[in-house]
């Protein structure tokens, strides 16, 4: 009896001390995160919920992150490091998903983990109804990191991706993260009736051999709206085909062939040095010693862009400028992609060298399309690619990209 009582004693004084622990925990924890501000990246970005509220009816799973089964298919992308199932800071079920997280630092693309869709575990396809991602997130690291939320979409043959959209979680807290989505913004360059990968990311290592980084992800979910999407949005000025002056441009742009054969990764640039014209320019870097195909010293990499032109005799010429970030004179590819009533478009282009460490500007007329045999009603694409070094990191900067209605000074072509 002595026993009985002794141990009803000691478990009682043990709930007392852990209700009064995790309370005080979750206090501070609330208090900070609603202090803290979220980091704008750019133009989306959202704080992260404290801790999950109490009506969930509203939010479906995507994934839990739970099984071996459910992950194996996930991609991780731009030297991720690595995933595994964990059974520790699960918010649901048994299982998190712990990742070890570091990414190239010369490309400085995101590590990222590609979760696929059309799956028997992610069936759906069209997020055109989706407004809010919801990702519950332990940060196990000493600092504030940046958590990033993305689509894969197919574009025509193609495929491009969303914008970022971003959110913040302290050090060493966990959370629920909303990612609230920008729709009408999305709309404009992608359809998101074709989502192929919901993505989530990572800021990239910023030095050789920095620390791995570690994070526990769990219950991927989503909300929608019955709220239609805002087809009148337009976010081009009249003759701008790219002003290059936000991130979320760049949704608009493909790669010119699957990243296999063509490895490379644009992303946007605030340095005035690479800036020509408004607040920002694209900035695209090889990826060297991928074991691309071929045995130059070079290969092509580049991006294009519809440039939705309905009648391009309209216009006396397309342009743009680009800088050559190396010591060395290399080779531009200006490509035009057009219909020919098949598959795929015919393409043309036109090659000129890049003055090293300085900007060059391209201009090519309609009257050299028409010469080609471009239908001017067809006018599909157009691309911006260089040969660069296949071995050595390189990065070409481009700005400005525009239809003119009379002749340029600065013609090229």
């Amino acid at each position: 009896m002595k026993k009985y009582r002794f141990f009803v004693l000691l478990l009682s004084a043990f709930m007392t001390f852990s209700t009064l622990f995790f309370s005080a925990c979750n206090t501070k924890q609330t208090k900070e995160n609603t202090n803290r501000q979220p980091e704008i990246t750019d133009i989306v970005s959202v704080q992260p919920n404290p801790k999950t509220p109490q009506n969930e009816t509203d939010r479906t799973l995507l994934t839990s992150f739970e099984t071996y089964d459910e992950v194996v298919n996930m991609r991780l992308l731009n030297s991720f490091g690595k995933a595994q199932i964990s059974s520790d800071h699960a918010t649901e079920g048994s299982h998190s998903f712990k990742l070890t997280v570091n990414g190239n630092y010369i490309t400085q693309a995101h590590p990222t983990i590609a979760i696929p869709t059309k799956t028997e575990y992610i069936e759906k396809t069209d997020f055109t109804d989706v407004d809010k991602i919801y990702l519950d997130v332990y940060n196990a690291n000493d600092s504030e990191q940046t958590v990033y939320f993305s689509y894969l979409l197919k574009k025509n043959a193609a495929t491009a991706p969303s914008s970022e959209t971003a959110c913040t979680i302290g050090a060493n807290q966990s959370a629920t993260l909303t990612f609230e989505l920008n729709r009408d913004l999305m709309n404009y360059f992608v359809d998101l009736e074709n989502v192929l990968f919901v993505r989530i990311s990572f800021d990239c290592a910023s030095e050789y051999m920095q620390p791995y980084r570690n994070f526990y992800i769990d219950n991927l979910r989503y909300s929608t709206t019955t709220d239609p999407i805002d087809d009148s949005v337009n976010l081009r000025k009249e003759d701008e085909i790219e002003s290059c002056d936000s991130a979320d441009f760049l949704m608009a742009w493909s790669n010119i062939n699957q990243y296999t054969y063509a490895p490379s990764v644009i992303s946007f640039n605030k340095d005035s040095r690479y800036i020509k014209e408004g607040t920002g320019s694209f900035r695209v870097n090889n990826v060297p010693n991928t074991g691309v195909t071929g045995t130059g010293p070079t290969y092509n990499v580049g991006w294009k862009i519809n440039p939705k032109v309905s009648d391009m005799r309209d216009y006396y010429s397309y342009s743009f400028w680009i800088y050559n970030d190396c010591d060395q004179t290399l080779k531009l590819r200006a490509s035009y992609h057009y219909s020919t009533g098949v598959n795929y478009p015919t393409q043309g282009s036109e090659e000129l060298d890049l003055k090293p460490n300085d900007w060059t500007y391209v201009e090519v007329t309609t009257e050299h399309l028409l010469a080609n045999g471009v239908n001017p009603k067809n006018f599909n694409w157009l691309s911006i690619s260089v040969w660069v070094p296949r071995t050595v990191p390189y990065s070409f900067y481009f700005d400005a990209v525009y239809l003119n209605k009379t002749p340029s000074e600065h013609k090229e072509f």
